[in-house]
């Protein structure tokens, strides 16, 4: 999944033809990862 930083529209890299936004046709693209959560041991 990929987030573009002009418009902020949400799609997978399936709709990806080019480095660029489908929607705006914005060059700046950021991957959007998985939330994650980290445990540590207690001390």
């Amino acid at each position: 999944m990929y987030v573009c930083s002009k418009c902020g529209k949400v799609f997978a890299d399936a709709e990806l033809t080019f480095v660029r936004c489908p929607y705006c046709s914005g060059k700046v693209l950021n991957k959007q990862t998985p939330p994650t959560v980290k445990k540590f041991p207690a001390e």
